[in-house]
């Protein structure tokens, strides 16, 4: 074999000598992404909100381990210089660390039932869609095509 010849690429094997198929690439990989972020466009109200949801619960969710820390500082500085612990400070403190992670917790819920919802209806409009063009194809078309390439 010489320099400008190719050696076929080999199917990757799985067990029992099975191969393992890569898939085939979009031919227009930017069009195909075109064309989602088109069907997505009826969505975009919601979709806008479920990522205002999802940065607002990570946001809380990141802020609780420093809101944690004041609890914890104020209780070892009150035992290492062996006075009483300021209670008030403690549950005050305790009390936003509940509320931020409820907080946190509803809006991560509500992100993700919003997505799961956009989810659904874009699947259905595809799926759709996807049947209308099968019903419309010819009959021969469907003795030409394998069944996986259809």
């Amino acid at each position: 074999m010489t320099k400008t010849e190719k050696t076929p690429k080999l199917k990757q094997r799985g067990p029992m000598g099975r191969g393992i198929s890569t898939g085939e690439k979009a031919k227009d990989f930017k069009k195909s992404m075109k064309m989602l972020i088109k069907s997505l466009r009826p969505n975009y109200v919601s979709i806008i909100f479920s990522l205002l949801f999802a940065i607002i619960g990570t946001v809380l969710a990141l802020a609780l381990p420093n809101v944690t820390k004041i609890v914890s500082e104020e209780i070892f500085s009150a035992i290492s210089q062996k006075v009483s612990v300021n209670l008030q400070k403690v549950m005050t403190v305790s009390l936003w660390l509940v509320c931020m992670s409820l907080i946190s917790a509803v809006f991560s819920y509500f992100q993700g039932f919003i997505l799961s919802g956009v989810t659904a209806k874009v699947t259905k409009r595809l799926r759709t869609q996807i049947s209308e063009k099968i019903n419309v194809l010819p009959l021969k078309y469907f003795d030409s095509q394998s069944y996986g390439d259809i």
